[in-house]
């Protein structure tokens, strides 16, 4: 004979793939026409674009570009000049968990971008992407609550849990568009040298199944002032603020974002001073509730066999921890007599949390121009490290504006990263989810009406009572609070008939 159950049912999604590879791209490019001939390469930057990502045969196929810049130094004048380059991207990402029903997300990142110079006119760029791809598949979770009530009589021991459960993953795209007046100047000719953006998420607030998500790019762009030959830099922000309703009743505790470009429109306009951001984006959420119940952790019946089936099932509570601040710091040697300044980018490489701490690197390119005038770039990548909560997981990190310093033996750089973490305890939930009953139970008869046992400090009520045929509310009953230690050392076990 089987028995029902009391089962509490829960919409929930099941992550299925978590997979991050990395993959190189190479592009050449020629010089336009209208440039001059490259004397010396100063920097390379981009950013990756995300067009389409589609699920087909157990795989996931990604299409998109990473958009870089290379500035250079003009051969016969050395004024800065840059022209854009396009890194095709096409991946396939093998992983036979993928099928039409789960719904796929990936995170890309650029971790290496660089330009050499095959000739005066010909530059070969290299990328390198970091994807992360991700899978949840809807399903349901049964949390079994109790036996119903029958004719047998089954003691049943219930374990409080709690523990975030996913509830909704949802995307949506968006657009974010500004214009910001030049501050320092305008750019010569209308047109930028190089830019770069990226997306800083500030605030995500939930409200029942509405999701609030704040935030902004900054574009970061580099320029030539007229009648000047030295670039200059400057950074804006284009704020964004998104509102997403999760396809869910249940209230939301936790909510992890991602958000990515998948296109960018800068434009100068030379009437206006200004420059016109237009940024679409993709925001990926998982959202998930706290869930806490009483589960069917043990049951057994002293008149009768029991046979359990168990199921075991992992999970974890999150919690948003404070942001950390690590520093990548180095020194880069270089001539600096008579040197100054004029521009420097930071850009984060690779970064992870392992054996207790965060850890990675930034790419520091930093534009030096000499009292003639001439612009030249040295290189570096920084590596930082900050201890961190063993079970933290990487929310997102973003390095922050590079400080600089010259002297005798070169630039000294100091780029402060901010690392926002969450912390994922994980449980293991351990049911019942059927009972069968068997024959008599043959201990019941074997075992006397009372059974005498020496006890610990701390007894397990529970494990002793199905031992010998008893209950905990019978052994409590039996065995009153006591004061005396030699009469707390022992425990009087009752038979129960039940």
């Amino acid at each position: 004979m089987e028995l029902q159950m009391e089962k509490q049912k829960q919409v929930c999604f099941e992550q299925v793939l978590d997979r991050t590879v990395e993959e190189s791209f190479t592009a050449d490019a020629v010089v336009p026409d209208a440039l001059a001939d490259v004397g010396g390469l100063l920097l390379t930057e981009g950013d990756f674009f995300l067009w389409r990502l589609d699920l087909s045969d157990g795989a996931a196929e990604l299409e998109g570009a990473i958009q870089a810049t290379v500035c250079y130094t003009e051969e016969q004048t050395g004024a800065v000049a840059g022209f854009p380059v396009e890194v095709p991207v096409q991946l396939r990402i093998a992983a036979e968990t993928l099928s039409p029903e789960v719904r796929p997300f990936a995170v890309c990142r650029v971790s290496e971008l660089s330009a050499q110079l095959m000739n005066s006119r010909k530059v070969r760029v290299r990328a390198r992407l970091c994807v992360r791809l991700c899978g949840y598949r809807a399903g349901m979770l049964e949390l079994t609550q109790g036996v119903a009530p029958s004719e047998q009589a089954v003691f049943t021991n219930r374990t409080p849990c709690r523990f975030d459960l996913p509830v909704a993953v949802e995307e949506q795209v968006f657009t974010s568009e500004e214009t910001h007046p030049f501050r320092l100047s305008r750019p010569e000719d209308g047109r930028l040298l190089s830019s770069s953006a990226a997306v800083q998420l500030e605030e995500t607030k939930f409200v029942g199944g509405k999701v609030i998500l704040q935030g902004k790019v900054v574009t970061t762009v580099l320029y030539r002032q007229p009648e000047r030959t030295a670039p200059v830099t400057e950074s804006f922000e284009t704020p964004f603020s998104q509102l997403i309703e999760a396809s869910t009743d249940a209230a939301l505790h936790t909510v992890r974002a991602q958000i990515q470009l998948t296109s960018a429109e800068l434009t100068v306009r030379p009437e206006e001073q200004a420059l016109q951001t237009v940024y679409h984006l993709v925001a990926q959420l998982v959202c998930m509730t706290e869930l806490e119940c009483d589960s069917l952790s043990d049951a057994y019946s002293n008149v009768s066999a029991l046979e359990l089936t168990m199921q075991e099932q992992r999970f974890a509570q999150y919690a948003q921890l404070e942001p950390l601040r690590a520093e990548a710091e180095d020194r880069i040697p270089c001539e600096t007599q008579g040197m100054t300044v004029c521009g420097s980018r930071a850009s984060l490489r690779a970064v992870s949390v392992e054996n207790g701490a965060v850890s990675g690197a930034v790419d520091v390119a930093v534009l030096l121009q000499s009292q003639e005038g001439t612009v030249t770039s040295v290189r570096r990548e920084l590596r930082f490290s900050q201890p961190a909560e063993t079970a933290a997981m990487l929310l997102a990190a973003r390095p922050e504006e590079a400080y600089l310093s010259l002297d005798a033996e070169g630039v000294a750089v100091r780029v402060p990263v901010r690392l926002e973490l969450l912390s994922a305890q994980e449980q293991t939930l351990r049911q019942v989810t059927e009972i069968c009953v068997g024959d008599k139970n043959s201990a019941l008869d074997a075992l006397p009406s009372v059974t005498l046992v020496r006890a610990d400090a701390s007894p397990d009520l529970w494990a002793l009572a199905k031992r010998y045929c008893s209950s905990v509310e019978a052994i409590r009953s039996a065995n009153p609070a006591q004061e005396d230690d030699d009469a707390r050392a022992f425990l009087l076990l009752p038979k129960v008939r039940a």
